[in-house]
């Protein structure tokens, strides 16, 4: 058993970004097939840019605000209570579009 709670967690700067904060409550091979189970939250305007992950699904909650998700081929509006499965490969960026924090629990699964 793993128990771990938020007000214990580190919280860290995604690669990508430094203004966009995560709190990486499981990690890569902390389980079998899962590379991270997180809480990252986007500053108003803050983006994590156009990047894809070779070997892994990624799966994106939306706790509180707003904000839009754009693959090559389409934007996506998104808001509390969406849940968004991105497929390995599949490009893909996040920005915060609303006018407070928007706060995702996300989690990666093994291709």
């Amino acid at each position: 058993m793993i128990i771990k709670n938020l007000r214990d967690t580190p919280k860290t700067s995604i690669s990508r970004n430094s203004s966009v904060i995560k709190q990486a409550l499981l990690i890569n091979n902390e389980i079998p097939h899962i590379t991270n189970f997180a809480k990252v939250v986007f500053p108003v305007g803050e983006s994590d840019p156009q990047h894809n992950h070779i070997d892994m699904y990624e799966v994106i909650l939306v706790l509180k605000g707003q904000g839009i998700l754009e693959t090559l081929e389409k934007t996506y509006i998104l808001g509390p209570g969406d849940c968004v499965t991105i497929s390995p490969k599949e490009h893909h960026s996040i920005k915060n579009t609303g006018k407070s924090l928007l706060a995702l629990i996300c989690f990666g699964v093994k291709k």
